[in-house]
């Protein structure tokens, strides 16, 4: 099998050139930042005991309430609140009913003493 066939097509030349040169180490201040950057935030999580998971429901904890503040606060003093993407839900993209069905048939295969009553 050929290299270039296990590169996508929508990426960029200049961004494989610098990936590449990033790995080789051919751009050194680069790699050294982000080896430094996985070796702290390793460090940092291992000292620490928290896991990535923790400090993701964190921070998208914070953003949730910043958010709220936010709007509460537009309303309370006649400024524009915050925007947010106007999104639409429609019959044909449900993902929770083939999310569900995939779940049913793991549990069934998985414990079929429980799943059959």
């Amino acid at each position: 099998m050929p290299i270039s066939s296990l590169i996508p097509e929508f990426m960029p030349e200049s961004l494989l050139r610098t990936a590449a040169d990033v790995i080789l180490w051919r751009r050194k201040n680069a790699a050294r930042g982000i080896l430094l950057v996985t070796l702290a935030s390793w460090v940092m999580f291992e000292r620490t005991g928290y896991t990535l998971l923790s400090l993701v429901s964190g921070v998208l904890l914070l953003l949730t309430t910043i958010l709220f503040l936010w709007a509460k606060s537009a309303a309370l003093l006649n400024r524009p609140a915050p925007p947010l993407p106007n999104w639409h839900i429609t019959e044909g993209n449900n993902l929770f009913g083939i999310f569900r069905s995939n779940l049913c048939k793991c549990y069934t295969l998985s414990f079929p003493e429980y799943s059959s009553g």
